[in-house]
């Protein structure tokens, strides 16, 4: 199992900065410091379902008059992570991570890369699941196509 990561540089690797401004880009590197020292603690690959529960203490992280509200997005019934709004367009904050070798991933963790930076800069994998997210309801469920009976 991996352990969390005790540094926030660990997770700032994985900012993309691609499209921001200086000072968006410092307003963004410190807003996601502070949310890592409130929210830490499921920080680590698999760990998105905890989400929900970290929300509230993370919408109380000062958003450095560049963010708004984070609300939650869900890929499937499979992941969670937030979005948030900003003049650039949407940002979006994935500490737990998607996977980026579909195979391997369950055997090794680190196949499961974090993402922090504006959702029209991802690629690959990433681009796929947040293109395709949708909101997050309490139930945790997706709207089922028409004529499917479970």
């Amino acid at each position: 199992m991996i352990k969390n990561p005790r540094s926030i540089e660990f997770f700032l690797q994985y900012f993309n900065p691609q499209s921001l401004e200086s000072n968006q880009r410092i307003s963004s590197r410190v807003f996601l410091r502070l949310l890592y020292l409130e929210t830490k603690n499921f920080w680590r690959p698999t760990n998105c379902r905890l989400i929900d529960a970290y929300t509230e203490k993370a919408n109380q992280v000062d958003k450095q008059n560049f963010f708004s509200e984070l609300t939650i997005k869900r890929y499937i019934r499979s992941h969670y992570f937030w979005q948030t709004e900003t003049p650039k367009g949407s940002f979006i904050i994935d500490p737990t991570g998607v996977p980026i070798d579909e195979r391997t991933w369950k055997i090794d963790k680190n196949k499961i890369i974090p993402y922090f930076g504006l959702q029209e800069t991802a690629s690959g994998n990433h681009k796929e699941v947040y293109d395709c997210a949708e909101e997050f309801d309490n139930w945790r469920t997706r709207n089922l196509p028409p004529r499917f009976y479970p």
